[in-house]
């Protein structure tokens, strides 16, 4: 068999396969959109616009709260790399987190998209400091740090509901088993970041540059576990962060009109992350988080038009933060263009 048939047979596989992939795109987009559009007609839409108009001109106060827990973000991720990779400065990580971020409530596609995209810019700025495997590894470390931090956040969420919160017996016994399952998802996948699990099964299948990818990858892995303490502050700086987050949903509800305390918005914003966080194949989330602040919200007596005021407003926030931010990825994008078409014209 010549090696252009070869080619032909593997290509065909990929191929096939992203054709799934962008079918099950388009359903669960689909889907969610359904999801969200039903949310608007089932609930007073005049009420809900009502209140979306009360919040007015403040939808910019909001995102500038939104944009701390950016930075918050940024600190978690420096925390795990500055080590590895001195010439990198926290700036320009603020940007990326900001781009990997407004990739995955903007762009349809699954909830790990942005970080592929963050990984990808934090190559190209490192080179040749840092290679792809240390990259990829930080940014795996500090995607499972922000796991651990979301558990922590839903944990408290759980716990001041169960306190706090009289009647609503019900929904946290559901809220408890979703937890246990996030628990089995995060061992799953710290064991796999762990245990060599890619470097084994491309050793098995005799891929030997994809082994030796894979070898590099868990030692970079290693390396950043190493020093403890520095996974601990990546988990409490985005600890801080998820919580910015609920700080900028309670200061919504207030600026609506309908304000509840600060616990109680940590309640509401913890658990609707953690709806959402389970329906991460939903391109952007679309309709799994308006419905999660729909659900949660109830759980404190927030009316559902009000809920629903709060993730609309949160979409208004993620468009007028995020838009900005996938303009200037795409400017670097068409810049680094030229560059790389250059570099493989002198490599040939």
């Amino acid at each position: 068999m010549t090696a252009a048939a070869t080619d032909a047979d593997d290509a065909w596989p990929r191929r096939r396969g992203a054709a799934i992939g962008r079918v099950a795109t388009a359903l669960l987009l689909g889907g969610g959109l359904a999801l969200l559009v039903w949310l608007v007609v089932a609930h007073d839409l005049d009420r809900v616009l009502a209140l979306l108009e009360t919040l007015g001109g403040h939808v910019a106060t909001v995102s500038l709260a939104y944009s701390l827990a950016i930075v918050a973000g940024a600190a978690a991720w420096y925390v795990v790399i500055r080590r590895a990779l001195p010439g990198v400065g926290f700036g320009r990580l603020v940007v990326y987190r900001w781009i990997g971020d407004a990739v995955n409530q903007l762009l349809p596609v699954a909830q790990i998209g942005g970080e592929m995209v963050r990984t990808r810019l934090l190559v190209l700025a490192a080179r040749p400091a840092l290679g792809a495997a240390t990259a990829s590894a930080a940014t795996v470390v500090d995607l499972t740090a922000g796991f651990v931090a979301l558990m922590l956040y839903i944990l408290f969420g759980l716990v001041a509901l169960a306190v706090g919160v009289p009647g609503a017996d019900g929904l946290p016994a559901a809220l408890w088993i979703g937890f246990g399952l996030f628990a089995l998802v995060l061992a799953v996948m710290i064991w796999a970041q762990r245990s060599g699990v890619l470097a084994a099964l491309a050793g098995r299948l005799r891929l030997g540059s994809v082994a030796a990818a894979a070898e590099r990858f868990r030692t970079a892995i290693d390396e950043l576990y190493r020093v403890r303490w520095d996974f601990v502050w990546c988990v409490v700086w985005r600890l801080v962060a998820w919580m910015l987050g609920g700080g900028a949903i309670w200061l919504t509800l207030a600026l609506l009109g309908t304000p509840v305390t600060l616990v109680e918005a940590l309640v509401i914003d913890s658990l609707a992350q953690g709806i959402r966080n389970a329906a991460f194949a939903v391109p952007g989330g679309y309709g799994a988080q308006e419905g999660g602040y729909v659900m949660t919200g109830a759980l404190v007596g927030v009316s559902p038009e009000a809920a629903l005021a709060v993730a609309l407003t949160k979409r208004a926030r993620d468009i007028l933060v995020g838009v900005p931010a996938l303009i200037v990825w795409r400017i670097g994008e068409s810049r680094r263009a030229p560059v790389a078409a250059a570099a493989a014209a002198a490599a040939d």
